[in-house]
């Protein structure tokens, strides 16, 4: 069993909270004295935006920008690349790319050899020649995913081997997986309506089973290598456990054993209720049930090791005030709870207000986006690119852990 610790090569320092005792409540802590320790990786996510600043292909624009405002870590998708990715870009990829294919062509290269400690890719099913989706189904059901398994192998073999002189982290995991597994009609799979649960359950089990060997396997064909490639399996919708839904925490993860647990955690956040305690509550109920299911190679307190793979807030939605709250209540709360990386949602907004033509204004001045972002389309400062300004900055005890 690997610590935690080894996961976290990271020098950017975060003010985090000393507890009074390890019994102490959520609320307890947020008063405790600070005093600045290690903290979560921090990192942004840059995918899909709707609109751009330069005329370098757009993952490399976005890794720049990431760069810039002084992360250390960062999330790219390892899928899709053409539609992702389409400003400035010529991707000329085969339909049946492999994921070697995509991670050595160049532009993700380039993004790949900046010096991110950790980086993030999302890597969705396998394609081949003879590929095919099932409909109702976000994987197919009737793979036998060896092709995933071969593909993850080849995958971090390669990522271990081209940066194996480099202490580096390297995940891999997949998009939200409640989304995946329950397919279209999310609302019905609320009301009680969970077709071919079973069949869903079995996919989902066999695929991630299969990618956690793949990428155990090119460890093992790089034992050498100074960096890590680690599998994270993503969930996103966790708290509907309470109310006995099926869904990835209950149904997938006591049947798989991961590196990690990766967690979209809106539902946790409670932007619905706008208050720092709703927050606080629903990401510790969040971290508690996915620690109580889960099981994983790494671990941080509490058992589990959960990583944050989303975390994010619409700030056209979402006043001012209520962001920067939120966001310092689950900052608080990741570090309290010993996360061991954090990744917000995202570096250029991908979400446009709904019924809004995405066509109908230049990339550049596109003003119809929800506020998923760190920089606004005008090129001026998100609230949260502030608030991270201000907890990269490293000043010991300050705002940041104090209550506002």
């Amino acid at each position: 069993m690997t610590d935690i610790n080894l996961f976290r090569r990271c020098s950017c320092h975060l003010t985090a909270l000393l507890l009074a005792s390890a019994s102490c409540s959520a609320g307890d802590a947020d008063q405790a004295v600070t005093s600045p320790l290690a903290g979560p990786v921090l990192g942004v996510t840059h995918c899909g935006g709707l609109y751009h600043f330069t005329k370098e292909p757009y993952v490399v624009e976005g890794a720049l920008a990431i760069q810039k405002a002084g992360f250390p870590a960062a999330k790219f998708w390892l899928t899709n690349l053409p539609q992702v990715y389409p400003h400035n870009s010529e991707w000329n990829l085969s339909p049946n790319a492999s994921l070697v294919d995509m991670a050595s062509h160049p532009y993700m290269q380039e993004v790949l050899d900046m010096p991110f400690e950790t980086v993030a890719l999302e890597v969705q099913e396998a394609r081949w020649p003879g590929w095919a989706k099932k409909e109702g189904f976000a994987i197919n059901p009737d793979s036998d995913f060896s092709e995933d398994e071969k593909q993850m192998r080849e995958l971090t073999a390669w990522l271990l081997r081209r940066y194996g002189d480099q202490e580096r982290t390297f995940i891999l995991q997949n998009w939200e997986g409640d989304w995946m597994f329950w397919s279209k009609d999310r609302e019905a799979w609320r009301r009680g309506q969970h077709p071919d649960l079973a069949q869903r359950t079995d996919a989902f089990i066999r695929w991630f089973n299969a990618r956690q060997r793949g990428i155990e396997a090119g460890r093992r064909d790089v034992p050498e290598s100074k960096s890590r490639v680690l599998h994270a399996v993503e969930v996103n919708q966790v708290l509907v456990a309470k109310d006995g839904v099926p869904c990835v925490t209950t149904e997938v993860l006591p049947k798989v054993r991961p590196d990690l647990i990766s967690w979209s955690c809106y539902d946790g956040m409670r932007l619905d209720r706008r208050s720092v305690e709703a927050t606080r509550r629903g990401l510790d109920e969040g971290l508690d049930l996915l620690q109580k299911y889960g099981q994983t190679v790494e671990q941080m307190p509490g058992g589990a090791a959960v990583m944050i793979g989303e975390v994010g807030i619409p700030e056209n939605v979402v006043p001012a005030e209520v962001t920067m709250e939120v966001l310092d209540a689950s900052m608080k709360t990741f570090i309290r709870r010993g996360v061991p990386s954090v990744f917000y949602w995202q570096m250029f907004c991908n979400e446009a207000e709904p019924g809004a033509d995405q066509m109908a204004l230049p990339p550049g001045a596109w003003p119809a986006c929800r506020g998923f972002w760190l920089t606004r389309p005008d090129g001026s400062q998100s609230y949260a690119g502030a608030f991270f300004e201000k907890l990269l900055a490293n000043p010991g005890p300050s705002e940041v852990a104090k209550e506002n």
